[in-house]
């Protein structure tokens, strides 16, 4: 009985403690909580609050916007340590934003100008072969067209009795001239034997007339010059008169480039520039010329002008007739101008990278990465040149070895717009109020910060949709603006799908180039403020993988890209539900990549852009996203 009371006793006791150690614990933390909410409020006053909708809208405590009536939400403070026009992001934000920088650098910068035209004869190494004497066509040695001759082949042997009558003359006057040997007769002998020369006799055959008596009643008509036989107007046994051309020969060891150059590009062409083209018949295969003429003359029909070029062809390989793709390539000087081919170039230009600078109208804007401050960017206005080489030339605002962003500049332009800073739309800052100037958003006017405001529909309005929500049958956001440079987008994807198809590498790379430079013409300037905050994450997208397409030199590369492309475009599409004068059908191909992937065509039947050749007949049509105009649904 004792031995069990004295044990509760110990638990009552070994309760007792545990309970009293428990309250001092508690008790002890108290003062560190109370100064945790201390430290919290300080924190909480400090912070500056902000609109989603309205970020130029800044108060120093919470409440409700004074222009829509919705609650302030905190915003991240850089004013205090960034400049008006400067972002800073921390490197797990530069890796969510995928930020890339390059340098500027002062490099050689070449702007290639495309043209396209024909091999020709180099007139100045054709000859025309005419009868010298009238008379008959006894024997053609040469008598057919593209034969091979050497200078002094002979072509035809002519039987012309005028020659027997100057020969007969010519003895007569030999046989004067020994019997006489007057000075009379010595004139008359040379002027014979002139005439019998430009009849076509050889000093020789004239020679062998006076020493053996005998005469000849055909002359041979010789090649003047080593080439082939382009032209042959006379046949054997015809009659010819003096002057009747009966040959043309042309020497192929050289010919003309005759080129047709744009009226725009015009002011990139000089003589003496290189030419770089190649032909069909030898794919792989460039040839070199040089520009030798410029015509001063620009046809108004083409509003173009006539190129030419000087190339050798000592192989034979160049045919009179055929068609080139041909580069001329123009040097740039440091200020944009194009140096002439006998000039120093003197300080090669400043270069930044093609897909720096964000291009709104005639302004540019680049994002700088700040020296000393690590993961600062500055927004800068430059003054660009012409495009050379994938990079633009700079004309002011940059300095070499400076470090532009390259990738990512739209997504840092996006946040200086929602911090109200200045950025590629806005110059001086403070964004518009996309598309709520003048709404009350439900908040009835001059309400307070504080109040509560007016109930909101929870429907969304169309103003705060996206271009590119999902599951939307028509566009949100009135894209008629866009509508023509759509059209040429999509003009210029479907001349790339067909190329790839047929295993073209290079025509697809121009398609990139064609859209690349249809997205530089678009002038976000002239955008409404909902329509640009709409357009502008789809421009960055079709830029980078544009880019890529444009630069890509085989079809390992170029394919990867289109794919890009496609998925963008097809977003694009239904987005602003296009109703153009384009048929714009989706198909699929389960096994291209790996995954399968999407692309898109003006008509049925599937051309498969990612096998080409090797499996042309891969994949389905999908969905048709528009019919052509005039179409029978």
């Amino acid at each position: 009985m004792w031995s069990k009371l004295k044990n509760n006793w110990k638990l009552i006791l070994i309760t007792a403690l545990a309970a009293f150690l428990l309250g001092s614990v508690f008790s002890g933390g108290s003062p560190s909580s109370t100064s945790g909410s201390s430290t919290r409020t300080h924190t909480n006053t400090s912070e500056i609050w902000t609109c989603s909708m309205h970020p130029q809208i800044r108060m120093n405590e919470p409440g409700q916007c004074p222009i829509c009536g919705m609650d302030l939400i905190p915003a991240t403070n850089q004013t205090a340590e960034t400049g008006p026009r400067e972002l800073k992001l921390s490197e797990t934000a530069q890796k969510l934003a995928e930020i890339e920088t390059a340098p500027v650098v002062r490099k050689q910068a070449i702007h290639d100008i495309r043209m396209v035209g024909k091999v020709d004869y180099d007139e100045t190494r054709e000859k025309t072969i005419s009868a010298w004497i009238g008379g008959r066509i006894d024997r053609m040695v040469v008598n057919y067209t593209g034969a091979f001759v050497r200078k002094g082949d002979t072509l035809v042997s002519l039987y012309s009795p005028s020659l027997y009558a100057a020969q007969q003359e010519l003895l007569q006057a030999l046989k004067s001239d020994r019997e006489r040997g007057t000075k009379v007769t010595g004139k008359r002998l040379k002027a014979v034997r002139r005439k019998l020369e430009l009849l076509g006799l050889s000093k020789k055959q004239i020679f062998r007339v006076e020493s053996r008596g005998t005469l000849s009643t055909h002359v041979a008509v010789r090649a003047p010059l080593t080439g082939i036989v382009v032209h042959r107007n006379v046949v054997e046994g015809s009659y010819v008169k003096v002057g009747q051309p009966m040959y043309r020969v042309a020497d192929l060891s050289a010919v003309w480039l005759e080129l047709n150059a744009y009226e725009s590009d015009i002011q990139w062409i000089r003589e003496g520039q290189e030419v770089k083209f190649h032909v069909e018949a030898y794919p792989g295969r460039t040839f070199d010329g040089r520009v030798v003429f410029v015509d001063p003359i620009l046809d108004p029909k083409t509003r173009s002008i006539r190129v030419r070029a000087n190339v050798p062809n000592k192989e034979g390989l160049l045919k009179p007739d055929m068609f080139v793709h041909a580069v001329v390539q123009a040097e740039l000087g440091e200020k944009g101008q194009v140096v002439e081919p006998a000039e120093n170039t003197g300080i090669q230009p400043l270069v930044v990278p093609a897909s720096a600078p964000l291009l709104t109208g005639t302004r540019a804007v680049v994002y700088v990465a700040v020296p000393n401050k690590p993961g600062t960017f500055e927004g800068r206005e430059i003054t660009l040149g012409p495009l050379a080489d994938g990079g633009y030339v700079v004309l002011s605002g940059l300095k070499e070895g400076e470090k532009v962003v390259v990738k990512g500049n739209f997504k840092i332009d996006s946040e200086l717009q929602i911090q109200a800073k200045p950025s590629m739309m806005y110059p001086v800052g403070g964004a518009p109020m996309a598309g709520h100037a003048g709404k009350n958003m439900g908040t009835k006017p001059g309400t307070a910060k504080g109040s509560t405001p007016a109930k909101v529909s929870s429907k969304p309005e169309t103003e705060h949709s996206s271009i590119g929500k999902s599951g939307s049958s028509r566009p949100v956001i009135d894209a008629d603006p866009l509508l023509s440079q759509v059209d040429d987008i999509l003009k210029a994807y479907f001349e790339g799908a067909d190329a790839l198809s047929r295993d073209d590498a290079v025509t697809a790379k121009k398609a990139g180039r064609a859209i690349a430079k249809t997205l530089s013409g678009i002038d976000m300037g002239r955008m409404g403020q909902a329509l640009h905050m709409a357009w502008m994450p789809f421009h960055g997208k079709l830029k980078d993988s544009v880019l890529k397409l444009a630069q890509s030199e085989s079809l390992d590369v170029a394919r990867p890209a289109f794919r890009d492309v496609s998925n963008v475009l097809i977003e694009i599409v239904k987005a602003v539900n296009y109703r153009g004068k384009l048929a714009v059908y989706r198909f699929h191909c389960p096994m291209a990549f790996g995954e399968g992937a999407d692309w898109l065509q003006q008509k049925d039947g599937t051309a498969n852009p990612y096998f080409g050749s090797k499996m042309f007949k891969c994949g389905a049509l999908e969905e048709k996203l528009h019919e052509a105009a005039g179409a029978v649904r």
